[in-house]
């Protein structure tokens, strides 16, 4: 009598926990949402979004060839400015030197969303188009001089962007 009791709870149990893997493996908002293909004079936009927050977030700054830089936000906040003429050749460098071909080989260790950290999308002009790398979708080594350069200017515009 105890052991069809075990089985039935058993089977229930294995009912609550399908839909917790079947939410855990929806697509990620990067690949389901298009991408905005850079116009000519963009050189480099960075994106990122989600994580531990209400609705839909994000934060995302444009990068134009001569320097010149756009924020925005969900939360309607836009700044603009010039970066450091230095950050932009750095940038335009690490571009040019940088194997995407390697780096998208490397598959993602899972995507941040899943664990409500944010989503970080970088499109980047070569010589041949567009690349965009996302970290839901590839192995992004935060070490990569490329990603440690553009992280470190997404950071110091958004300071700007979120000081009184």
């Amino acid at each position: 009598m105890k052991q069809p009791l075990f089985i039935l709870l058993a089977s229930l149990s294995l009912l609550t926990i399908a839909p917790v893997g079947v939410v855990a493996a929806e697509p990620s908002f990067s690949q389901t949402r298009s991408e905005q293909p850079l116009d000519n004079n963009t050189i480099a936009k960075i994106w990122v979004g989600g994580g531990l927050c209400a609705g839909e977030c994000f934060s995302q700054l444009t990068i134009t060839a001569n320097g010149r830089y756009q924020y925005t936000n969900s939360s309607g906040q836009k700044i603009s400015g010039v970066l450091p003429r230095q950050d932009v050749r750095n940038l335009r460098r690490l571009v040019r030197r940088t194997d995407f071909v390697q780096i998208k080989s490397r598959p993602s260790q899972g995507c941040p969303l899943a664990f409500d950290g944010p989503e970080s999308r970088y499109s980047f002009r070569t010589s041949s188009g567009v690349e965009v790398v996302s970290n839901c979708q590839h192995g992004v080594d935060p070490q990569h001089p490329l990603f440690q350069l553009a992280d470190r200017i997404f950071q110091r515009v958004q300071e700007r962007a979120i000081a009184p």
